[in-house]
């Protein structure tokens, strides 16, 4: 897939990358000519990425051993999660159709809970959405983006693989029969000119 052209407003600092007011407006044109804005999240939107969770976590119901934490998470979880955590949505004609939420650390960008409504999946804002966490990730100067999901997801498997993901670790789910992929991508700095 080819990179989506983007463009950024208000380069985050260092310091506030993830600060609501700090972090730049992302916007991607999709397959099929239309746009996606991404922005972060702040804990207004619990409700919001909660509904977008549960649409896009719902064809897993059932099948997954043990069930996603998902399924049974609030929106006053979620808003709790955002004052320790970072979150992003996706946006396609004022309507939310994506979100994820990142954890921050020295080593990497953790990736979690990232789904898009299955009625707009297959017009790349997965791969947007990815690419705008590589991008924070490379001001933050963190050298790697890091994700896990189950092996069963064979799609979210070749999703990450595609996007050169690569492989880390694989184990069992403390919790269940699961077996849990975890990805890694090195992201590399920013080039001197400040574009990558």
């Amino acid at each position: 897939m080819a990179r989506n052209e983007t463009e950024k407003a208000d380069q985050p600092s260092l310091q506030d990358a993830f600060r609501p007011a700090g972090v730049g407006t992302y916007r991607y044109h999709l397959r099929g000519g239309e746009e996606l804005w991404v922005r972060a999240a702040t804990a207004t939107d619990a409700a919001v990425i909660h509904d977008i969770t549960q649409r896009s976590f719902s064809e897993f119901r059932g099948s997954l051993d043990p069930p996603n934490g998902s399924d049974i998470e609030t929106p006053a979880q979620i808003a709790d999660q955002l004052s320790r955590g970072y979150a992003l949505i996706g946006y396609i004609d004022n309507t939310p159709v994506a979100s994820v939420r990142l954890q921050a650390t020295p080593e990497h960008l953790y990736v979690g809970r990232f789904g898009v409504v299955p009625e707009k999946r297959g017009r790349g804002i997965g791969a947007a959405i990815m690419q705008s966490i590589e991008d924070i990730a490379r001001t933050m100067s963190t050298p790697r983006v890091q994700l896990s999901t189950r092996a069963k997801l064979q799609s979210n498997v070749r999703f990450y693989n595609r996007l050169g993901y690569v492989i880390i670790r694989t184990a069992p789910h403390p919790g269940g029969s699961d077996i849990i992929v975890t990805f890694n991508k090195r992201i590399e700095p920013e080039s001197e000119s400040g574009t990558s």
